[in-house]
């Protein structure tokens, strides 16, 4: 369920953003590319009958030789994200709300010359119960 729920919003950041690169899942994206992953998430609420609400946090890693390529991709699938007005749904799951956790920000440099920047969003997500 995880699983559908990180695909289907890797579907919603690649659809109409124009990227420079597909999205890979995984935490480190390859040179010139760019990595999603989920990171740590817990419920806020249970209820055996009704379902539950968790909060994810999915982590956008874009990596590239110019910085301000990294800025403007997280930027956009920022965008996309927390301005959606109708949200996916699988079995038994549906997303209820997407913002930013962190806007993009510098993470670090390689060797040759790869810059990795950051971007994290909270994705709130319904669970439906027994």
């Amino acid at each position: 369920m995880f699983d559908e729920i990180l695909t289907s919003i890797i579907t919603l950041a690649t659809t109409g953003t124009n990227l420079y690169s597909s999205i890979i899942v995984g935490s480190l994206p390859p040179d010139n590319g760019i990595a999603c992953y989920l990171g740590p998430g817990a419920p806020i609420s249970e209820d055996m009958r009704r379902g539950s609400v968790h909060e994810l946090n999915v982590v956008f890693n874009a990596k590239n030789t110019d910085q301000q390529i990294c800025i403007s991709s997280l930027s956009a699938i920022l965008r996309k994200l927390t301005l959606l007005v109708g949200f996916p749904h699988g079995d038994g799951w549906v997303i209820a709300n997407i913002s930013t956790g962190m806007t993009p920000e510098y993470t670090g440099q390689y060797e040759n010359n790869q810059w990795l920047y950051t971007a994290t969003f909270k994705v709130l997500v319904y669970l439906k119960g027994v």
